[in-house]
């Protein structure tokens, strides 16, 4: 159980640790710029300094995924991910994990179909640990029968429960197997059941000795070390690793030119909610000509990017018909890679109509393009996203690990804002009706059955969290960390309450109204709202969780007047217009729909019946589609009266904000509210 104190622990703390930017080193700033270097044995090494909090993200990247695998061996990249926490000749099987969880870190694997990750989130003096522990199991891990037959039964199953009782994974593997014809990428990355069954000792042996060596691995370390010491320590590490063979490009098959509309789809019993999706084969940015994957960027973001897309507004907003709808762009493959659009009916609404709304979309940008100002507005979406991807620790590493192990440098990285502000409208129209012909296209279709019988650092002085306490003359009180190294300014705020305040035959409040907090407030409806907020460059939002309705705003410290105002509308004065009420719940019935035959949601509900009886405990916390119909725009106004009150709040502020500011907008954001909340008591839980 998470209390109100713990919770404000946890996101200052998170907050605090997650500010990435220009480096401090003893102290004293330097240029902040990422570093990069070469070992003697070949391995590729990026060190992203962050001085300001105690803590290290590192990672090991493998140039070999799913994609790279030999013909009949699929699945073996992210079966080698496993047999690498195993045992090797100087650690017995399982150290690794327990000396990462004995000082507090955290650490997994990941494979992709281009490459395989490792990584470890620890204290700066552990370090040299971490990379001790890669180092030795970079080539010495033990593989005997015994071990190749465990973990093969571990992957098995969890093909078994992952994708194959799973009928949206299922049919995607069936899609991406139509869509890619010659391309390896139609072999899923769990690998396909029959040959997975197969793999040995022999395969396991070769794949390691082949790629399993330091020319063909990224070292990506961020955090509060400084370079030239993670190069010493790299060097004393993984530097004594013996250099691989050469390895050949990676050069794969090439995918003929689709020359018809290839469809697939699936009827499952336990479907609910209808759904499609539309997928063509483009260019990646290391396949592309010059400014076309920023062009896909652009285009799938103002397409399906979010609730200001044009999908989201015609079909979500203005036509009432879809629950879902959305464009994606996987533009960081090695080869060739996919455009997506999405969509799932609302209500009694037909997914024919759905998918009929979508194409026409992506045809009428095919045919006029889109205008200057969605451009423009994408573009400072974009660049505000590599801003804010500097707000954790971890996405920056990943940004650049993920970047070199496809052949990407870092120079690639930094200059990606700048290609994607010289992107024109019509470059976007251009890529649209290249690309996006149905004639080219494959799509999927997920349908209920029913309507388909058819390092050490020694003494090196480390980060120190200098958290303030911030009284503002109303008595509102937060906890600052003050860090003007970025400019960002990151607020979370929580009101005691949530889930267990939903009354009786209204469950589901606490939820719609959090789904609601963007969407109107003050003068500003919905569409206004939003647009306001892009605008002013923030993101907020709002979640209901069990005891505590939990909100957080980022922002830009130059457009703060604009932000701070929006917030202080959200806050104080939310409008709950019918419009936003109905769509928002249509939204929250649909997926509750989509749940009613799912295995795991089933025994969800179940087991919370079961252990908690008639306690609010018990209650799902998106409602019921009865619960749901009966809440109005007055039973919201009074239940956000009951819970946004200033003696259930606390504030936590990480960011480019100073403490007299934040005292003045504390006021301003909270000082208007009612003094006092009036819960409800909720008992508590009686062990049975």
């Amino acid at each position: 159980m998470t209390s109100q104190a713990d919770w404000l622990r946890g996101t200052l703390f998170a907050l605090a640790l997650v500010m990435t930017g220009p480096v401090l080193a003893d102290n004293k700033p330097d240029d902040g710029k990422v570093t990069n270097f070469l070992l003697d044995n070949g391995m590729e090494v990026v060190v992203i300094p962050d001085r300001r909090a105690p803590i290290v993200t590192h990672m090991v990247w493998y140039k070999i995924g799913s994609a790279d695998e030999p013909p009949g061996k699929s699945g073996i990249a992210h079966f080698f991910e496993h047999l690498m926490f195993k045992a090797t000749t100087n650690h017995a099987a399982g150290a690794f994990d327990r000396a990462v969880s004995a000082i507090g870190g955290s650490n997994n694997a990941f494979t992709s179909y281009d490459y395989t990750a490792f990584y470890e989130t620890v204290v700066p003096q552990a370090l040299e640990q971490m990379m001790d522990f890669e180092a030795d199991r970079m080539r010495n891990l033990i593989l005997n029968d015994d071990v190749i037959a465990t973990e093969r039964d571990v992957i098995l199953e969890e093909r078994r429960s992952r994708i194959d009782s799973n009928p949206q994974a299922v049919l995607g593997e069936e899609v991406d197997a139509t869509l890619w014809q010659n391309q390896p990428y139609r072999i899923p990355v769990i690998g396909w059941m029959q040959e997975m069954e197969k793999l040995n000792r022999a395969d396991a042996k070769a794949f390691y000795d082949k790629y399993y060596t330091p020319n063909n691995a990224v070292l990506v370390v961020a955090g509060d070390v400084e370079p030239q010491a993670v190069k010493v320590l790299a060097e004393k590490t993984y530097g004594k690793v013996a250099r691989g063979p050469d390895l050949p490009p990676r050069i794969r098959p090439v995918e003929p030119e689709q020359n018809t509309r290839r469809t697939v789809t699936l009827a499952d019993a336990r479907v609910s909610v209808p759904s499609f999706s539309t997928q063509w084969v483009v260019p990646s940015y290391h396949t592309a000509k010059p400014g076309e994957a920023e062009a896909l960027d652009l285009l799938s973001e103002i397409l399906g990017g979010g609730n200001r897309s044009r999908l989201y507004q015609a079909l979500a907003v203005q036509q009432g018909i879809a629950s879902s709808a959305c464009a994606y762009f996987q533009g960081t493959m090695l080869d060739a890679t996919n455009f997506t659009v999405y969509g799932a009916p609302r209500g009694e609404a037909k997914l024919a109509d759905v998918q009929a709304a979508v194409e026409a979309e992506v045809a009428r940008i095919a045919s006029e393009g889109v205008t200057s100002g969605e451009l423009e507005k994408a573009k400072d979406r974009f660049v505000r996203s590599m801003i804010f991807a500097r707000d954790k620790q971890d996405s920056m590493a990943n940004i650049y690990g993920a970047t070199l192990a496809t052949g990407g440098n870092v120079r690639d990285v930094e200059e990606w804002p700048g290609r994607i502000r010289k992107v024109t409208a019509d470059e976007v129209r251009q890529v649209a009706a290249r690309y996006l012909s149905l004639n080219h296209s494959t799509s999927g279709y997920l349908l209920p059955k029913t309507e388909n019988e058819e390092m050490t650092l020694g003494a090196q002085p480390h980060a120190a969290m200098n958290i303030q306490e911030v009284k503002s003359e109303k008595g509102m009180i937060a906890w600052l960390v003050e860090d003007h190294t970025v400019e960002i300014v990151n607020i979370g705020f929580a009101f005691n309450g949530g889930i267990t305040q939903d009354p009786v035959g209204k469950e589901g409040m606490a939820n719609l109204m959090a789904g609601l907090f963007i969407e109107g407030a003050g003068n500003y409806d919905s569409d206004a709202f939003q647009m306001k907020l892009d605008d002013a460059g923030a993101e907020m939002g709002l979640e209901a969780q069990r005891h505590y309705i939990c909100g957080s705003v980022c922002m830009l410290p130059k457009q703060q007047d604009a932000a701070f105002g929006l917030l202080r509308l959200a806050l104080n004065a939310p409008r709950f217009d019918q419009g936003p009420i109905d769509r928002v719940r249509a939204e929250i019935v649909s997926d509750i729909v989509g749940s009613e035959r799912d295995p795991d949601a089933i025994a969800q509900r179940k087991w919370l019946r079961a252990i908690y009886g008639t306690h609010p405990f018990s209650r799902p916390g998106e409602g019921t589609k009865e619960s749901l119909a009966g809440i109005t725009p007055s039973d919201l106004l009074a239940f956000h009266k009951a819970i946004f009150a200033r003696d259930g709040l606390h504030i936590a502020v990480v960011g480019d904000i100073d403490a007299n500011t934040l005292r003045e907008r504390l006021d301003q954001l909270f000082g208007d509210l009612p003094e006092q909340q009036t819960l409800a008591p909720v008992a508590d839980v009686v062990p049975k």
